[in-house]
């Protein structure tokens, strides 16, 4: 065996320190290979007992398989077919397939090569399963093979990523939309197309154990035991050095890196050289496009180092200004209403005076039309379209602040679409809470101190002559809000940090510190201090009875209620005293000051509970999945709708099939003081609710527009008190829908172009596949099966944790199967990957199981098996036909083709970007699905048969009562009737070009050629208007990116759809005879 490939071949000369290697392919073609090696680069191989090995008799010359039953010196014992015993050949006399596909059937089969009908009988069906489920995803097995539910929205987002040969992505839906599951689709299949694959997700600390959940119960990474996945922590950025050159960099709530503006500091500066030695990056963010901008432009470096440099700053900001104007225009160029697009077209040329290719693309759509704007009657609707995307793809690849951004809104994937077959994506959803008032004298006096501070503050600040200079005394009033609720002690903490420098016993968030501290002390506010520590010195452990009491009001009416606490101590200090009043109470709790291995088993500990309170602080507000919750009870509300709406998404989630998750919004309860006149809370939540309306829906996409705002907001409070956050209500909800609909247009300028994207087609394929799940179960286990051609791979059924589950049993099992073959496979397999399920709607339940799909260990060995071993691709069998009168018997050829695009000249254009090639196979899967076809032809005739009685005949599954193999004395009667081995092979070879000709008049392949083609074109014409305005732009010019999009490549492709490869998979000879003893020869 040679070094670097797996191949088996013969020494036929050893000169030196050379040899000569030759492989076998077939008996009709017993040198297939023959390849020069140093002795060095090669290792001798003994064949395994049950090895196949062919064997060339010397006296007649005919080739025979058999199996090796054992090995004696440099000789083996080998047993051939109705042989009763063990022949002993010498090992150089033995001959083994190389470990590649069979490359011709015909070949084999007319050279005597046949074998048993029942090895096809077993091969076909799951051979047609196979391709079936390739076309189905677009040749990306994860989706198959993780047990998730599938999703339109998840599914463009992971193949956009995955058909692209450079795979360096933005993923930004809004909160709740699954980006971990989109996330988890490209390192399945990253794992799957390299099994060593080194993967790193840099996470939360306090979400580690959940991707690490995730990752091995929905996506089975532990299916692929020689990689390296590591999910390191966000908090420790000193140790993320030696993740560097990772295979994919995935980086969760990547924005919580980036803040800060500077490229210097600690954690972006250990992130950037992470993110840019990694070969695919994914970053996942909730934050919008519009967001922050230095923020964006710390996240786009992370993507493309070279485009998007710090040291540009202020041309990026330009940009960053012109995108606003440009989404006007570009937002109102649509081929649906002509009249319009001169007038818009002009626009574009107004703002872009300098971009002589939007004067190019914008003459070519104004030539279809007619001076009144109207189609004029040489035009052609789907051309115009064609060019005005042309044109739209130009500005949105030139002007955009990047391509790699993917982000879905929720009012688009929970829109209940009356044109999709699918499922709406279901979240819990919202409603306006209830209000939970307590009579708590020490909270009352608490909101008089912080009435106190307010017109205190406002009252230094008129005296000093800087009212003006309010703002940040306004967002210190904020905090100090958002931390007065139940119990004063947080109150206490944070004024101590502010007046004294006295460091709280619960860190600080980075930006509330920042914003606590930077205004100057005020003079009256030590004494704010001290009068806070009095009323919290006098409270005591009393300040909880009363939030106590209105708990117990409403936890009897829930199953699961967490109860949302905000940052500081609140969290800790409650719990212990509920676990004091109650200590048999099923409480749970998700705190700062627990380790984060604790904090994950109590939330999944309350998650698996029939029932149960979770008490949470700030840490359980960004990332969780929580939405198995019927209640939630916000003791404190935090200062910005922005963090808020950050703890509503932990419930307001997905609602997952098999976890017990409630249909339907859960009950939201706001803890507030009887007397609520003087309290900011109350104002604070009427605001919220009127004029934010967060608790209606997501306000997740609004997030740069809230924070824009928020300072004048809390500047109103700051002045007015109280009732001036009432009073913003209207003016905050004005607001808000103004820029919503410049997010629309944003979305539009910066997200990817989905005019020529076909998601829907390829989740609605997966869609109907799931369907006939039963019948790729049939074709697994007629294959597996140890009896009619089957391999004989064991199989169990067992009960885990109390399911019944399907085991293949490869490790115990012994099938007929060449060792060779299966030793490679067999390498890749996790302990647990043999055990699974073939229905998704069970795969799916808690705790997830394996799927038997492709993509799955198991299931990809068969492909292998199917691939490479020999047996089922060539038959040659007799059948009778009582009916046939006919004294000559009939000889019919059947042809199985693989119909798939064909990639040959693409891939030439990208010889050196061997990475490129998957991709492009994946974008030819989804313009043009392969399929098999079989086409019959009988001998000595000029076209295909075309008798449907005829064909359902010859389709007819294989009777062992009537049908027989072709050997011996009556395979050469055959060849007598063709005239000798010549005739036969001629015959054939004849056939099957007809074949080919019948298979390329098709409607099938024409239609689905034809569609193909529109589709490539509309896709093409686009990449070609952005290649071309990236290269012009001068970026990205000599990267595998515009490789792939050069003008010789995509018309390669659109060749290749237009024109598919029809390979034969597998060929087979029928002899159709009447009853025996009435027919002549057979």
């Amino acid at each position: 065996m040679q070094l670097g490939r797996w191949d088996i071949g013969r020494v036929s000369a050893i000169q030196s320190s050379r040899v000569r290697i030759e492989y076998f392919e077939s008996i009709a073609e017993p040198i297939a290979e023959t390849v020069d090696a140093l002795v060095q680069d090669c290792q001798p191989v003994m064949l395994p007992v049950g090895a196949r090995v062919f064997w060339c008799d010397p006296d007649t010359h005919d080739w025979t398989a058999g199996r090796v039953t054992a090995r004696q010196g440099e000789s083996y014992f080998v047993r051939f077919p109705n042989s009763g015993e063990d022949r002993r050949v010498s090992g150089s006399d033995l001959r083994v397939r190389w470990n590649r596909p069979v490359q011709d059937p015909l070949h084999v089969l007319t050279a005597g090569g046949s074998e048993p009908w029942f090895f096809r009988q077993a091969r076909m069906p799951m051979l047609n399963a196979l391709v079936r489920q390739r076309a189905a995803c677009a040749n990306v097995p994860a989706f198959l093979s993780s047990a998730v539910e599938l999703f339109p929205h998840q599914v463009q987002a992971s193949l956009t990523v995955l058909s692209d040969p450079v795979q360096r992505y933005l993923l930004a839906d809004e909160v709740g939309l699954g980006k971990t599951v989109e996330a988890g689709f490209v390192v399945r299949q990253t794992l799957i197309d390299n099994p060593l694959a080194k993967i790193t997700i840099l996470a939360p600390d306090v979400l580690r154990r959940q991707w690490i959940r995730e990752l091995t119960g929905k996506f089975f990474t532990d299916d692929f035991p020689r990689a390296e996945i590591r999910v390191v922590a966000h908090e420790n950025p000193t140790g993320w050095a030696k993740h560097k050159n990772s295979d994919l960099l995935v980086v969760d709530e990547a924005h919580a890196l980036v803040q800060g503006g500077d490229p210097n500091s600690s954690p972006y500066r250990e992130l950037a050289p992470l993110a840019h030695t990694a070969e695919r990056l994914l970053l996942l963010s909730a934050t919008p496009i519009t967001s922050n901008l230095i923020t964006h432009l710390g996240l786009l470096h992370l993507l493309d180092p070279d485009v998007y440099r710090w040291e540009d700053r202020a041309a990026f900001e330009a940009r960053y200004a012109l995108r606003a104007e440009l989404a006007d225009v570009v937002y109102a160029i649509d081929a649906d209403w002509p009249p319009l697009l001169s007038m818009n077209i002009d626009r574009v040329r107004a703002v872009l005076p300098e971009d002589k290719r939007v004067e190019e693309l914008g003459a070519a759509v104004l030539s279809l039309l007619t001076l009144d704007g109207d189609l004029a009657d040489i035009a052609d609707e789907d051309e115009l379209k064609l060019r005005v995307d042309e044109l739209r793809g130009h500005i949105s690849e030139t002007y955009r602040l990047h391509r790699r951004t993917i982000r879905h809104r929720r009012s688009q994937v929970l829109a209940d679409r009356a044109d999709s077959d699918f499922v709406p994506y279901e979240v819990r959803g919202r409603e306006l809470p209830r209000r939970l008032t307590i009579e708590s004298p020490a909270d009352e006096r608490i909101q008089e101190i912080l009435e106190e501070w307010r017109t205190g503050t406002r009252s230094a600040l008129l005296d000093m002559g800087i009212e003006d200079e309010d703002a940040s005394y306004a967002q210190v009033y904020g905090i100090l809000m958002s931390r007065s609720g139940v119990s004063g002690r947080d109150l206490l903490e944070i004024l101590r940090l502010r007046v004294e420098h006295v460091e709280p016993s619960i860190d600080l968030d980075p930006v509330d510190r920042g914003l606590l501290t930077f205004p100057p002390v005020l003079a009256h506010e030590p004494d704010i201090l001290c009068a806070v520590e009095e009323a919290v010195a006098e409270s005591g452990v009393i300040a909880f009875e009363p939030v106590t009491k209105a708990l117990l009001s409403v936890l009897p009416q829930h199953r699961k209620m967490i109860a949302f606490c905000g940052g500081g101590a609140l969290a800790d200090d409650l719990a212990a005293h509920l676990r004091a009043r109650f200590p048999k109470a099923p409480m749970f709790r998700h705190t700062r000051s627990m380790a984060a291995e604790d904090a994950e088993e109590s939330v999944t500990s309350w998650r698996d509970a029939a029932s149960g309170l979770l008490v949470c602080d700030d840490s359980g507000e960004d990332g969780l999945n929580l939405q198995v919750a019927d209640a939630a009870i916000h003791l404190r509300l935090p200062w910005s709708p922005n963090r808020l709406e950050q703890r509503l998404g932990r419930v307001d989630r997905f609602v997952e099939s098999g976890r017990n998750t409630p249909h339907g919004p859960a009950v939201h309860y706001v803890v507030l003081p009887l007397d609520g006149e003087l309290a900011a809370t109350t104002s604070w939540l009427e605001l919220l609710c009127r004029g934010y309306r967060i608790f209606d829906t997501s306000v997740s996409t609004l997030q740069d527009a809230i924070s824009q705002g928020l300072g004048f907001v809390w500047r109103r409070a700051l002045d007015v008190g109280p009732d001036g956050l009432v009073d913003c209500a209207e003016q905050v909800e004005r607001a808000l829908k103004e820029a919503s609909i410049e997010i629309d247009k944003m979305d539009m300028l910066e997200s990817i172009h989905h005019s020529v994207t076909y998601s829907d087609d390829v989740a609605n394929a997966m869609s109907e596949l799931e369907t006939d799940w039963h019948k790729i179960r049939d074709a697994v286990l007629g294959y597996t099966s140890d009896k009619n051609g089957g391999i004989n791979i064991r199989r169990l059924e067992r009960s885990i944790d109390g399911r019944r589950v399907e085991v293949f049993d490869i490790a115990g099992s012994k099938p007929r199967v060449d060792p060779s073959i299966l030793r490679v496979a067999r390498s890749r397999f996790g302990e647990d990957s043999g055990k699974g399920v073939f229905n998704r709607s069970v795969a799916v339940q808690p705790p997830g199981r394996r799927i038997f799909r492709i993509g799955n260990p198991v299931v990809d060995l068969l492909a292998h098996v199917i691939d490479n071993d020999d047996r089922g691709q060539a038959t040659c069998v007799v059948r009778i036909d009582p009916r046939r009168q006919e004294e000559e018997p009939g000889i019919y050829f059947g042809f199985d083709f693989l119909v798939e695009a064909d990639l040959r000249a693409a891939i030439a254009c990208v010889p050196d970007a061997p990475s490129a090639v998957p991709a492009l196979r994946r974008r030819a899967d989804r313009l043009f699905a392969p399929f098999t076809m079989r086409v019959w032809v009988e001998a000595e005739e000029d076209c295909a048969v075309a008798d449907p009685e005829a064909t359902r005949w010859l389709e007819r599954p294989l009777d062992p009562r009537r049908d027989h193999d072709i050997t011996g004395r009556k395979l050469d009667e055959l060849i007598g009737l063709l005239g000798g081995w010549a005739g036969f092979r001629k015959t054939g070879v004849e056939a099957q070009h007809l074949a080919r000709v019948h298979l390329a008049e098709t409607a099938k392949l024409t239609e689905l050629s034809a569609a193909a083609l529109g589709r490539a074109k509309a896709g093409l014409r686009v990449m070609q208007a952005q290649a071309k305005a990236r290269a012009l732009a001068g970026r990205l010019v000599n990267d595998e990116e515009t490789m792939v999009l050069d003008n010789a490549l995509t018309s390669a492709l659109a060749d290749g759809v237009s024109d598919p490869s029809a390979r034969v998979v597998a060929a087979m000879c029928v002899v159709r005879t009447g009853i025996p003893g009435q027919a002549r020869g057979f």
